[in-house]
């Protein structure tokens, strides 16, 4: 027999994409499960999909090619999103609780918006992982009105077969969960107070609420749970009670806690060692206090006023806590994260907000330590009014975590802080941008890595509009026009110098795309003025434009340089284009009043312009004529447009409605597709920002909405070296298989080719996931050999990834086998 060794051969493919089911097939909540091809080795066909609607399984049959495409992305938050809870689901994936609940699975990275809209949250929504998170993807979450859960990681919420209703002032999820699928909630209501019990993962609920108690404050499970089927609770009064019967009877556990004396409870830890120690611990108003016989005697360890306390989830270290420490100074407040390795008896600080550095209120500042803690030593601090940050040594070193937020950058997270984005016509090699809130106070925040982090930068006060300079890449200009002049810096924002104060207010700022040699930048103002300067701004002449005194936009051609084209749009809707810099200009006819245009980023080739009025219309010929490409779905007025700067290649048009999700077009507008992840707008009058760029090869989409900057993500493949170890003179034909794996149930198109005559892939291409084989006949192949296969992956029309696989057969040798010996 022929021995096999297969080194590194994982593949791990992080593939998305939704097929969008044809008009009658499913309801706008349709989600669709699974596509399986009914012919192998094809991507042309019938394919069969699965559709769940409400719960409703629903197969059907259609050709692929009728289905349309929908990108395989969707957007991220670029920065840390503001929250009231953090909490973290597994060593990778973090939940963070604010105005919506988002889902960073890199650590705090970058963010994705998971629940919104009707679920709002307030301060004391909570939310709860399964212990086996990794694996069964379970989520629970509570708000003041229900409570919901997600059983794939908060892709999709709903509620429970039996509702609960509101408010959820804690879940607490068994640690035995995968086994015994037990979780408890305390609720509140006008109806009364009560503590629930579910054994079925949160489909169905029992009252086990303790009879002539207080409110439940707060609920732990001893990490015994299993065994012991013990729980406590506490209520706001002081009061601890414990069972060991999994809920059904309690008995009072709080003797020495000082409640006759007026001492109120804060929260409750368990140690991670419970089974062995039988020691919980309390922070009250009156100081820690311990117990080491699970609640019958209690005694108080330190005054310390720890108002938020956290265990370490090791049960090599449970006399290792953590505690936040809050404190009102002047307008701010103070906040100190503490840290305990004598159980609460002693405490050191590891992280303080100094007074004035913050913002109030503080009391959202919150910390969570990972599960996986026993090895990794890793907890988080949302600091509510500065960055994430993270510690990977227990508290006594700590870093900013992924991205900057607009916290960090010492500014508010109210609505509205970032309205507009400036992308650097480099973008591709220099990946930066800038976003900036568009008057007001004259500060903005700069990405340099394609929105992963940010900084703090200064802009001149009451800046309405940034430009970057056509040849940035070579002379890093920025223009800024505020109301207090034109301001140029030469040193991608660092600093600025006024450049004239003469200007009107409120203008539009244009620049020439042949600013290197002309120096031209135009200035347009409400008051109906119109600013030109040809020598970068030193000095300006008033000028009139196609004789309109008030004008909305300014177009340059991209080849200006040579075909001194320009476009102009008059608030009373009139478009017009000019041959000769603006000196005379014609109308141009169009089928309706025009509210905004696009010019072709290559118009001097394809003579493409996109008008947006109540209608989308595109003209392929500058104008003559034109063709109604509006999509289906949105029901408000479209308020901004913008082309891919490869429109030539990629034809790819992105639309901004009003309080709805943006549409993307990968073929000049024929079809349109939602993009995914956006937070819904609820100011729609508000302008928000928008801008399309290249990262990576692939097209990289950027927006504005009230809650943050979003950057567009695609899916990413990695995959290691495929190596087979083949001992001489054994069977000459193999057979490996490789699996190829997709992160949600979405299906994505694949192809997997050899570069070289071996070995034979079957199938060849499919949707995921799926397993491709690989055949090798080594008597032909010979070995040692190498080859490689080309793995494609079709995130949308037009957006693909494709990784060359490196694939080698080698000689084992007998001598080179480790000696095993058996135990007698």
């Amino acid at each position: 027999m022929r021995s096999i060794v297969l080194g590194s051969l994982t593949l791990g493919l992080c593939l998305l994409t939704i097929l969008s089911l044809p008009a009658g097939v499913a309801g706008q909540r349709t989600r669709i499960l699974n596509v399986t091809p009914e012919e192998d080795d094809t991507l042309v066909g019938d394919f069969t999909i699965a559709a769940d609607t409400e719960g409703a399984s629903s197969p059907a049959t259609f050709h692929l090619t009728d289905l349309p495409w929908q990108p395989a992305g969707h957007f991220e938050t670029a920065m840390t999103p503001p929250s009231h809870t953090l909490h973290i689901a597994s060593p990778s994936t973090l939940f963070l609780v604010g105005d919506t609940v988002n889902k960073s699975r890199d650590s705090g990275a970058m963010w994705r918006t998971v629940l919104e809209g009707y679920y709002r949250i307030t301060f004391n929504t909570r939310l709860a992982a399964s212990p086996s998170f990794d694996q069964d993807g379970m989520v629970f979450f509570g708000s003041s009105s229900t409570l919901l859960r997600s059983s794939n990681g908060g892709v999709d919420w709903r509620a429970p077969q039996q509702p609960v209703s509101g408010p959820i002032t804690q879940i607490a999820v068994s640690p035995a969960f995968a086994a015994d699928r037990t979780v408890f909630v305390a609720t509140g209501s006008s109806n009364g107070q009560y503590v629930l019990r579910s054994t079925d993962g949160g489909e169905r609920w029992q009252n086990v609420t303790p009879p002539n108690s207080a409110p439940a404050g707060g609920l732990v499970i001893s990490p015994g749970f299993a065994a012991d089927r013990t729980v406590f609770i506490w209520t706001g009064e002081g009061r601890v009670l414990r069972s060991t019967d999994r809920g059904a009877t309690w008995t009072m556990a709080s003797d020495g806690l000082g409640i006759d004396s007026g001492n109120r409870m804060r929260v409750l830890v368990i140690s991670p060692d419970f089974p062995r120690d039988r020691r919980l611990v309390a922070a009250t108003e009156q100081g820690v206090f311990a117990t080491s016989n699970a609640g019958q005697t209690w005694q108080q360890l330190s005054t310390a006023p720890i108002h938020k306390l956290y265990s370490s989830l090791d049960a090599n270290r449970p006399n290792m806590l953590f505690g936040l420490y809050e404190e009102r100074v002047g307008s701010t407040s103070l906040h100190i994260l503490l840290r305990s390795v004598d159980g609460g008896a002693n405490w050191n600080p590891v992280w303080t907000n100094y007074p004035g550095v913050g913002c109030w209120p503080f009391t959202w500042t919150t910390a969570a330590v990972s599960p996986g803690f026993a090895d990794d030593d890793t907890i988080y601090l949302d600091t509510a009014c500065g960055p994430l940050l993270v510690s990977y040594d227990a508290g006594s070193t700590w870093y900013q975590q992924g991205t900057q937020s607009a916290r960090a950058a010492g500014m508010s997270v109210d609505a509205r802080t970032w309205e507009y984005l400036a992308m650097s016509p480099d973008f591709e090699s220099d990946r930066l941008v800038i976003a900036y809130p568009g008057g007001g106070p004259g500060s903005a925040v700069r990405s340099e890595d394609g929105g992963f982090s940010w900084i703090a930068i200064n802009i001149p006060l009451t800046t309405y509009q940034l430009a970057f300079s056509p040849t940035f890449g070579v002379d890093q200009m920025l223009f800024a026009a505020s109301e207090n002049g034109l301001f140029r810096s030469t040193d991608r924002g660092d600093s600025w110098q006024l450049v004239t104060e003469q200007l009107p207010i409120w203008g539009i700022l244009t620049i020439s795309p042949a600013f290197a040699t002309d120096r031209t930048i135009l200035i347009t103002g409400w008051n109906g003025s119109l600013y030109r300067s040809i020598n970068g701004g030193v000095s300006w002449d008033v000028i009139s434009l196609c004789s309109q005194t008030s004008i909305r936009q300014i177009a340059f051609s991209p080849g200006y340089s040579h075909d001194q084209t320009m476009f102009v749009v008059a608030d009373g809707g009139g478009f017009y284009r000019s041959r000769d810099k603006g000196v005379t200009c014609q109308p141009v006819n169009t089928p309706a009043g025009v509210g905004q245009i696009a010019v072709s980023p290559t118009y001097q080739d394809d003579q493409t312009l996109i008008l947006l009025s109540g209608t989308i219309w595109r003209s392929v010929d500058d104008g003559e004529t034109w063709t109604d490409i509006t999509p289906e779905g949105p029901t408000r007025y479209a308020d901004g447009v913008v082309m891919s700067p490869k429109f030539s290649l990629d034809q790819t048009i992105i639309l901004r409605y009003e309080a709805s999700p943006l549409y993307m077009s990968e073929d000049a507008g024929a079809t349109w597709f939602p993009l995914r992840g956006l937070p819904p707008v609820f100011v729609p009058s508000d302008a928000y920002g928008l801008a399309i760029g290249y990262e990576d090869g692939l097209l990289m989409p950027m927006a504005t909405t009230e809650t943050g900057i979003f950057r567009y993500r695609w899916p990413s493949i990695w995959v290691d070296p495929i190596s087979i170890g083949v001992e001489a003179d054994a069977q000459p034909r193999l057979t490996i298989p490789v699996p190829l794996a997709a992160d949600d149930d979405t299906p994505v198109p694949w192809s997997l080719e050899p570069t070289g005559s071996w070995p034979l892939v079957q199938p060849s291409s499919g949707m995921l996931p799926a397993t491709a084989l690989l055949t090798i006949d080594v008597a032909t192949t010979g070995v040692p050999a190498q080859t490689e296969l080309l793995l494609t992956a079709r995130w949308s029309q037009r957006q693909t990834q494709e990784l060359t696989i490196p694939l080698s057969l080698w000689e084992m040798h007998p001598q080179y086998f480790p000696i095993i010996r058996r135990s007698q």
